[in-house]
């Protein structure tokens, strides 16, 4: 999340910090079996090609260097039947030339989880942020696959967003060997800066279910969707962009397997459609998904590929996309202090046109690669990381442009962290474990 140009908001970043923190040191005991809380900071500075982000599809014409720096608080409450969580984190970049603006980065959000039976739990979550997607931010370690293929969705042009997403998802486990699912999931962004974006508004329904058979699994899902753009006009009235309502769906089958006690895969095939509801064809297509997970206590690898018909959120239209995932986190010597990390997704989007056909929208490539070193004795950790971004686009009728976007950074960042109840030990420095539940 980014607001360019202005600076921190350092009274109501204390605020938020203060109260995650006074709910977790004040929530009682007898009511929940353990209470933590984890604080974590981070620092870099680097150099870049591109260091305004300038839509230019031309990199290496603006070299510069920048700072960064983030923290963030998480205040979780674990319980025998319910589990909460609720996190805050900001950031901040700034070129130390005057051609680059400073850009800031927020993100709330909270967890929480509700299992009064083995037979049947809830879980919800709702996340708020301000984001300029081009920004420019320091790399988490420990990247999750799907914030990677977030992360390689289409880039407006120089726009921040305020979004909201928020999900509700019951699952119930007849047997120890059945389960299903549903989620219900609403989403919306709104531009609060920028020229020619749109806000977009959608609501989305998934259904699931896993029938586990020894080392085998029968995977299958059903996806719907909904989103609307509202019309767009410029300063004088006049309509730029009309209203725009368009519907997705797709369906899976498939089989997920245990290759040993570290390797899963799994993959299924079925099909996507999506349309706009003003009229015009339904487009009809294959869709699949496919994943390679080999996981280590020390490391892991991860792979994954897809094609799918997603809400576009920050363009206000369904879209297809084929996208691949990659993930790696492992050691480097036996001691377990040096990393490698790296991640990467790639997607190729399709957009529905103004005549409801599918055409070429963007491909857009992330991509991340480091080494990391963590000292055996303190919670700090050094990092040196490459970082690319590259976004190609095409003329879509009806649809606000989108830039040509390319840019490389070289940095290098110092991250600190500490726990109330850390793993495998003290509070802090060396306290005693969370109280249990009396």
């Amino acid at each position: 999340m980014s607001i360019s140009g202005r600076r921190p908001a350092a009274l109501p970043i204390a605020a938020v910090l203060a109260i995650i923190g006074l709910c977790v040191l004040v929530q009682p005991a007898s009511v929940l079996a353990q209470t933590n809380l984890t604080a974590a900071a981070s620092a870099g500075v680097g150099v870049t090609d591109n260091v305004a982000s300038a839509s230019t599809g031309s990199a290496g014409s603006q070299y510069g260097a920048l700072w960064l720096a983030g923290a963030g608080l998480d205040g979780s409450w674990t319980g025998q039947k319910q589990s909460h969580d609720l996190r805050y984190s900001f950031g901040i970049t700034r070129s130390f030339s005057s051609t680059g603006r400073e850009r800031q980065t927020h993100a709330l959000s909270r967890n929480g989880r509700y299992s009064p039976t083995g037979v049947f739990n809830v879980s919800g979550a709702v996340m708020a942020t301000l984001t300029r997607l081009d920004s420019i931010n320091i790399p988490a370690t420990n990247t999750d696959p799907t914030a990677m293929l977030s992360a390689a969705t289409p880039i407006p042009s120089a726009t921040t967003f305020f979004s909201t997403i928020a999900h509700l998802t019951a699952a119930w486990h007849p047997t120890p060997l059945v389960s299903w699912t549903e989620t219900t999931s609403a989403h919306m962004a709104v531009p609060v800066e920028g020229t020619q974006a749109r806000s977009s508004y959608g609501l989305d329904e998934a259904i699931g279910n896993d029938r586990t058979f020894g080392l085998d699994s029968f995977i299958a899902s059903v996806d719907v969707g909904y989103i609307v753009a509202p019309e767009l006009k410029d300063s004088l009235g006049n309509v730029v962009f009309p209203k725009n309502e368009s519907v997705h769906s797709r369906i899976l089958a498939g089989w997920h397997r245990s290759l040993n006690p570290f390797t899963d895969a799994s993959a299924s095939v079925g099909g996507l459609a999506a349309m706009g509801l003003a009229g015009g064809p339904i487009v009809l297509g294959p869709s699949w998904r496919a994943n390679l997970t080999y996981r280590r206590e020390l490391g892991t690898i991860s792979a994954e590929v897809d094609r799918t018909s997603t809400p576009s959120l920050y363009v206000g239209r369904a879209s297809v996309s084929d996208r691949l995932m990659v993930n790696l986190a492992l050691p480097i010597d036996r001691n377990g202090r040096f990393h490698a990390v790296a991640a990467g997704a790639y997607s190729h989007v399709r957009f529905l046109d103004s005549s409801n056909n599918l055409v070429p929208g963007t491909d857009v490539l992330m991509a991340n690669a480091g080494v990391v070193f963590h000292p055996l004795l303190w919670p700090v950790s050094f990092g040196l990381h490459y970082t690319r971004m590259q976004q190609f686009s095409h003329a879509i009728s009806g649809v606000p442009a989108l830039p040509d976007i390319e840019r490389q950074v070289l940095m290098f960042t110092v991250t600190g962290s500490w726990s109330r109840y850390p793993v495998g030990g003290g509070a802090g420095g060396g306290g005693e474990g969370p109280p249990a539940d009396g």
